[in-house]
């Protein structure tokens, strides 16, 4: 029995193409939904390079876990580095 499906979504249009199969799992076994983030950070040794600021793509995620619950979906969101 599946209890979790994890999406993993990078906010582009390709990882949203995923929410129409996701919908169908979820229909047909009840299982939560957890959208998934890893974002990275480039460094040279321990000085960073080329850092973001991921707060807008985990606030477009966010809408995203919203429009899921708002579907009767019971979703919850993770984001993470690649550093753990």
């Amino acid at each position: 029995m599946v209890k979790r499906i994890i999406w993993a979504n990078d906010g582009t249009p390709a990882a949203d193409r995923a929410r129409p199969v996701i919908g169908t799992l979820v229909a047909s076994t009840g299982a939560r939904v957890t959208v998934a983030c890893v974002h990275r950070d480039w460094r040279i040794g321990h000085r960073p390079v080329l850092v973001d600021d991921h707060r807008p793509l985990e606030q477009e995620l966010r809408v995203r876990v919203d429009g899921l619950r708002a579907d009767g979906i019971d979703a919850d969101l993770v984001v993470t580095s690649d550093e753990g």
